[in-house]
């Protein structure tokens, strides 16, 4: 398993997409709960901007650990695209309170509060 998750990766940063998507997915069916090859399948499916697809590895992710700052950082990026600011806003509240020290999170934070707080009042 951990041989195709590193051949996985290894063909994305070399850019064949479909093969790591491959092998990745070869990697999961032997280890459907490891976090770092759903990570990285969500990785293949944010670069090709399929956001929804990706949204949903990284919550199978963050089922498995919910205090993966990275993960968080991802869904709430993807969240964005999708234009869910409600995901957003809790995916980056998640981070600022894991790890408040991450550059920008206290301003996304605010910036998303004010978005979601102006929608429900439209609503």
């Amino acid at each position: 398993m951990e041989l195709l998750k590193r051949l996985g990766v290894s063909q994305f940063m070399a850019g064949d997409v479909n093969a790591a998507e491959d092998a990745l997915l070869a990697a999961l069916e032997i280890a459907p709960d490891d976090d770092g090859v759903l990570g990285n399948l969500a990785d293949i499916y944010t670069a090709q901007e399929q956001f929804d697809r990706a949204t949903e590895y990284l919550n199978r992710a963050l089922a498995i650990d919910h205090n993966n700052v990275h993960t968080l950082m991802s869904l709430g990026s993807c969240a964005l695209q999708l234009e869910a600011m409600d995901v957003a806003q809790m995916a980056f509240e998640r981070v600022q309170t894991l790890a408040p020290e991450t550059e920008g999170v206290d301003e996304l934070v605010s910036q998303l509060r004010g978005l979601v707080s102006a929608s429900d009042a439209i609503s």
